[in-house]
């Protein structure tokens, strides 16, 4: 498995454990699942997974990769979302 299947997958699983227990999961929480994922394989390995970026912008990680990331799992549905009023 590639980089981006691996990171596709542990996406799909967190959007399906959080419709499953009756929760929709948001971009921003997506996003921080990434950088705990990179931090976590950091700890473990001394370098992160992904190739993305991060920066601490506000109030947490982001990188505009794993944004765009996100965009492309949602436009080639992989991953399912709801739109919010």
């Amino acid at each position: 498995m590639t980089k981006t299947e691996i990171l596709t997958l542990f996406v799909q699983v967190l959007v399906k454990a959080a419709a499953d227990a009756g929760f929709a999961m948001r971009r921003i929480i997506l996003i921080k699942y990434l950088y705990l994922l990179d931090v976590y394989i950091a700890q473990e390995s001394g370098d992160k997974f992904s190739d993305f970026n991060w920066i601490f912008y506000k109030f947490g990680p982001f990188d505009n990769k794993a944004n765009e990331f996100i965009d492309s799992l949602i436009e080639q549905k992989l991953i399912l979302t709801e739109k919010y009023d």
